[in-house]
């Protein structure tokens, strides 16, 4: 025989995914239900408790279930719920299209996604004061082509948390604000130590502890992640008839994490954070043989009044880059330039500049 003794349950949900096609135009909708079992189902905002899922048996700061992050995501398929939209190149290639589309639909590439997640119960975060974390990532800063990262083991320092001078500074100015401006600093310990800025493999980030500037409390809002992402891209160079390239890139990304009140002295936040990015590339080939020419401009913006200190930050790139295939094979050479300037309206010490000269080459035999 057999006895079961408590309550048996169950894992109730449901998952909706729709797709609409007529070439050139594409639409993806999913919808993933709260309690879907699913485990990319799981919102990463806050936390994922991966021991749940039999995934890490080690609880470390550095583990994603200790605090919240906020990235562009490459599929819908971690948020609840997603739209995508495409229109492609080439896009009148039926006769009825070539009569009724206009012809720029030829020339012209456009994605957007619109998505949104929500985490389940806020999680405590590993900081220094069990506070509610948020840690949003760089997406405009000095690039390092090898696989060290952004800041790399460079600038910023590695995995490991040695912190390198810079790093250090930055860190120091944020703790000193917050021990300054906090108003429960004195029960509070504030440490330079922790890894506020930190290196995240091809990124840098900064972890955000949700505090109510005015009164030092905790924000424990269940937060939801929105984002707006937009590509686009042009053939410029098919507009007059000329076969020499000539192309421009433009990326767009707004996100905003909002909260809701998880308990009687909480309350709704529209807007815990706020980050736009744009990013544009004008690229022009064979204006001489075999080689092409780029200009690129990208401006990331933060903003949250929910954090000790406030978080205004923008921060500006401008590059070119100049590149030679050479005639015999598949080997290219190419040279880059990037000029980066950041600013921190509350915290103007961490204002920096940064200038880069890379070359790099590729060869195949």
């Amino acid at each position: 025989a057999v006895t079961i003794q408590g309550p048996v349950q169950a894992l109730p949900g449901q998952a909706v995914q729709l797709q609409a096609s007529c070439y050139p135009f594409n639409i993806f909708y999913q919808n993933i239900g709260a309690g879907y079992s699913n485990f990319q189902s799981k919102v990463d905002i806050t936390g994922i408790d991966f021991t749940r899922y039999g995934l890490s048996s080690k609880q470390t700061d550095d583990l994603i279930n200790k605090y919240g992050e906020v990235g562009e995501a490459d599929t819908l398929q971690s948020n609840r719920h997603g739209v995508r939209l495409n229109l492609g190149w080439n896009g009148r290639k039926e006769e009825w299209m070539q009569k009724s589309l206009p012809k720029f639909l030829d020339y012209f590439l456009l994605n957007v996604d619109a998505a949104s997640r929500k985490e389940f119960v806020s999680i405590n975060s590993a900081d220094m004061g069990n506070h509610y974390v948020l840690e949003p990532w760089n997406f405009v800063a000095p690039y390092y082509p090898e696989d060290e990262g952004i800041w790399g083991l460079d600038l910023y320092g590695g995995y490991a948390g040695t912190q390198y001078p810079v790093r250090q500074n930055i860190d120091t100015n944020i703790t000193s604000t917050r021990q300054a401006e906090d108003p429960l600093a004195a029960s509070r310990t504030w440490s330079s130590t922790y890894e506020w800025v930190r290196y995240r493999f091809q990124m840098s980030s900064e972890r955000i502890p949700l505090l109510d500037p005015v009164t030092g409390a905790d924000i424990s809002d269940v937060k939801t992640y929105n984002y707006l992402a937009l590509s686009n891209k042009w053939q410029l160079n098919r507009f007059y008839g000329s076969s020499k390239p000539l192309y421009l890139a433009v990326f767009y990304g707004n996100d905003v994490v909002s909260g809701s009140a998880s308990g009687p002295y909480t309350a709704d936040v529209s807007c815990l954070l706020h980050q736009s990015v744009i990013d544009t590339t004008l690229m022009a080939g064979r204006l001489l043989p075999y080689v092409q020419v780029s200009v690129h401009f990208a401006e990331e913006k933060w903003h949250c009044d929910y954090s000790i200190p406030r978080i205004e930050y923008d921060t500006k790139s401008t590059g070119a880059g100049l590149d030679y295939n050479i005639p015999w094979g598949s080997a290219k050479l190419g040279l880059r330039y990037n000029h980066v300037v950041f600013k921190s309206e509350y915290v103007p010490a961490n204002d920096y500049v940064a200038d880069q000269i890379w070359a790099q080459g590729n060869f195949r035999f």
